[in-house]
Formats: structure tokens, C-alpha cells, sequence
């Protein structure tokens, strides 16, 4: 399994709530004095006669939440597949239909430990994420130029660090560096590529789950990843992946013309020359950074009979190449030799391939 799902958001409508739940219960807020609720969500009955705003579990592999929805009580599971597949351990790889169904089992079975009854096959869907990891020739960040020419329809774009999502209130496209998202959460990362880049595609509702997926239900999900692949591979292709090479290579041209058009017009007859500069600052900025450049600089120089020049030139080299960098911008993100078309084309081949 190459496309999975991540992410899965169930609605559970028959459950039942054992004396002995391990349920956590939120009561309306209420002024002392009189009684009164204060908030305009008051407290119901949500299970064997205890009230309130709502209840909830969480453990590490999945959380519970029962809570009004739509003029009745109703509980809903979240959870990781591939997450519980893998232990805890992390979210990286795909899960098999067997593995999903044994996550499932999993989940259900803690559950029923935490004294919450249910069926999670007959769950229906309320959030599906479906995912492929990619493993890229260059870094992450050197894709950013590509990512920035995906313009997906009737979709906002939004970038947060080093997370490129497409979204609106129904459905998302998303990719990120996913090494990176790992470390941050203190997962296991080892045996990943180095370059793992994870795409995903994002149904957000249950409506657009319905609306898209032709089952309703989490026992019926295992039998129809294939069916999930295929339309995630519809939703990259149509939504970011829509342009031509040859279009990618025209808009690469056009950047690159107006680039060096800036640099003629700042310094003149001079400007092929800070142009050159700017692009070998820009390469050291992305590679070992303008502090360790500097770093290196003193290090050659400290044969020097004169220790604060050498700290002088370490100085400046490190300013000239954050200078340079930052004029340039983002414009040159790859390594010399790999054009903007080639890291479309594959990216396209490898993400709905």
C-alpha cells in the first residue's frame, strides 16, 4: 500500500455507556447567585442520567467526544490509522486493509475498556485524510516555487512554515516536510528517506464524505482504500497538478527574466557580476548557512597573524551572504542543474502516479 489514510473521524449513532466509564464530563457554566447557565450551550442529558456540555476520553491512539449534534446525543472517535497500526510508534507508513481493520479492532477494544460501548465498523465517516509519502531528489524547501504555482480551484492558499495547504470548508490538499513534523512531535523517525515529503488529500465533512466516497461506513472503508486511492489521485491531478510541463518551464523563463531585469535596473552595467554573487550566496545560504560560512572563514584565516581581522572577514562574509540571500529571495530554491519543470514533473509522476 503506497496511498492510505491517515486521519479518520467517525460518528458513532448506537453506543452505550457502561456505570463504570472512564469519561471525563464538562457542566455548563452557571452564575452562583442565581443557577442561571451562562453559556448559551446548556447542560443535557448525555448518558444514564449524568448532564452536562458534553464528555469526553483521550488516550494516546485515539479520543472520544459525546456531545449534542442535531437534536440528539451522539459520540464521535478520532483516531490515527496509522498510527494505531504502527503501536504508537508514529503516522508515517500506510496501513494494508489488514492492518486498518486490525486498528480499528484495536481502537474499539480500548474503547470498550474505557467502559464506552460501541460498533466502530458501522461508524459512518465524518473526516477521511488519504495520503502517499513521497521521497524527493532535493529537499523540501527546494520545492517551494512549485508548490507556489499550484493555484487549486475554489480553494484559499495558505503557507505556514514549511506546510503548503489548498483548503476551504469542505475539503483540503496539503503537503509538508514530514520528517520534520515528526521530530517536532518527538516521534520515531528512523528509517524514513531523507527527503520524505507527505501529500494528502482532505475530506472535512461528512457531508463531502458522502458526497465523494461511494460507502458510509469505517467497516466498509477497509474493503475500499483502492476506491480512496483513486480519488485522491482525481483530486491532486485536477486541483494542483492541472499545468504542463512546458507551462512550468515558460513561467521558470518569465521568473528568471524578470529577476535578472531587477538586477540591471538596481547596479547597472554591474549587474551580471552582483547577479552571480547573489546566486553563490543564495546556494551557501541553503546549504550550510551564512553563520557557518562565516565559522569557515575565520577557520582558514587563523593562520593569520592577526586574530581580529580574521574575525572581520568572518563577519563580513557572513553578512555579504545573508545579504545576497535575502535580495534574491526565494527564486532560486534548487540545486544548479534542476529546473522548475523537472521538479514538477516529478512530483506529478510521483504524487498521482
Amino acid at each position: 500500500m503506497n496511498i492510505g489514510v491517515d486521519t479518520l473521524h467517525l460518528h458513532c449513532r448506537e453506543w452505550k455507556v457502561r456505570a463504570s466509564a472512564q469519561l471525563e464530563v464538562q457542566p455548563a457554566a452557571f452564575e452562583v447567585g442565581t443557577g442561571k447557565p451562562t453559556e448559551e450551550r446548556p447542560d443535557v442529558e448525555l448518558f444514564n442520567g449524568v448532564r452536562g456540555v458534553k464528555a469526553w476520553a483521550n488516550r494516546p491512539l485515539w479520543n472520544l467526544t459525546v456531545r449534542p449534534f442535531r437534536g440528539a446525543v451522539n459520540a464521535f472517535i478520532s483516531l490515527s490509522v496509522p498510527k494505531v497500526a504502527s503501536g504508537g510508534r508514529n503516522n508515517y507508513a500506510p496501513a494494508t486493509p489488514e492492518g486498518t481493520w486490525a486498528a480499528l479492532g484495536q481502537v474499539e477494544a480500548e474503547l470498550f475498556g474505557a467502559g464506552f460501548e460501541c460498533d466502530i465498523q458501522a461508524a459512518t465517516l465524518s473526516r477521511v485524510d488519504v495520503f502517499r509519502n513521497v521521497s524527493t531528489r532535493e529537499p523540501f524547501e527546494a520545492y517551494g516555487q512549485v508548490f507556489g504555482l499550484m493555484n487549486a480551484k475554489r480553494m484559499a492558499a495558505k503557507q505556514y512554515g514549511s506546510t503548503f495547504l489548498w483548503a476551504n470548508k469542505q475539503h483540503a490538499l496539503t503537503t509538508y516536510n514530514k520528517r520534520e513534523e515528526l521530530e517536532a512531535a518527538g516521534l520515531d523517525v528512523a528509517g524514513l528517506p531523507a527527503n520524505p515529503v507527505r501529500f494528502e488529500y482532505r475530506l472535512l465533512t461528512g457531508k463531502k464524505c458522502e458526497a465523494s466516497i461511494p460507502f458510509r461506513t469505517a467497516g466498509e472503508l477497509v474493503g475500499g482504500l483502492d476506491i480512496l486511492g483513486a480519488l485522491y489521485r482525481k483530486a491532486w491531478g485536477e486541483q494542483a497538478f492541472r499545468l504542463e510541463v512546458a507551462d512550468v518551464e515558460a513561467y521558470a523563463k518569465e521568473q528568471a527574466l524578470s529577476e535578472m531585469r531587477f538586477y540591471r535596473a538596481q547596479f547597472g552595467r554591474m549587474w551580471v557580476a552582483k547577479h552571480l554573487n547573489a546566486l553563490g550566496a543564495l546556494s551557501i545560504h541553503r546549504t550550510i548557512g551564512a553563520k557557518r560560512y562565516g565559522e569557515l572563514v575565520q577557520e582558514v584565516e587563523s593562520d593569520s597573524a592577526v586574530a581580529a581581522s580574521s574575525e572581520r572577514k568572518a563577519r563580513y562574509a557572513a553578512a555579504i551572504v545573508r545579504e545576497g540571500a535575502a535580495m534574491l529571495g526565494t527564486q532560486r530554491k534548487a540545486r544548479k542543474g534542476v529546473t522548475l519543470g523537472a521538479m514538477y514533473r516529478e512530483l506529478r509522476a510521483a504524487v498521482i502516479g
